[in-house]
């Protein structure tokens, strides 16, 4: 019994590939990757404030827990305008290491509702603790919000 190839003897012998179909350009799947990729941005770049403000707050205790003791108030200053740089605060470092306060200006009523109902206190090895805006109704129009840092 001889096997024969399913393709013609000149296919085998030339390095030519395969003779393939052209491929056409469909419009209709690259409009559907592009929505795709379109609607992922949208989802990730929505993140609701209080989930960013948490996280800011989560990395702003970081890099304070990250200080030396003796650290300067310039340094601890400087340290949290790192991770809080896309947010207008002060810091008050008078009592670091003890107690850092971080004042967030400008908090639009709906992002201090929300702050207040997930980050008024995170713990860890430091604790990130809010002062005030006991109820909703203490949030305005425009609020300064102050959490207090304590290693």
């Amino acid at each position: 019994m001889t096997s024969r190839s399913t393709f013609p003897r000149s296919h085998c012998l030339d390095n030519d590939p395969i003779p393939r179909r052209p491929r056409r350009f469909r419009m209709p799947t690259l409009a559907g990757a592009a929505a795709i990729v379109a609607g992922c941005v949208v989802l990730f770049a929505s993140e609701s404030p209080d989930a960013a403000l948490r996280g800011d707050l989560a990395a702003a205790a970081a890099a304070v827990g990250a200080l030396p003791p003796n650290a300067t108030a310039r340094d601890v200053t400087q340290a949290l305008k790192t991770p809080l740089r896309d947010r207008v605060i002060t810091v008050d470092a008078t009592r670091f290491p003890t107690v850092v306060g971080v004042t967030f200006h400008a908090l639009d009523q709906r992002s201090c509702i929300a702050a207040r109902a997930s980050a008024r206190r995170l713990e860890g090895a430091v604790v990130v603790e809010l002062d005030g805006y006991d109820a909703p109704a203490d949030c305005r129009g425009r609020n300064d919000m102050t959490w207090h840092f304590m290693p």
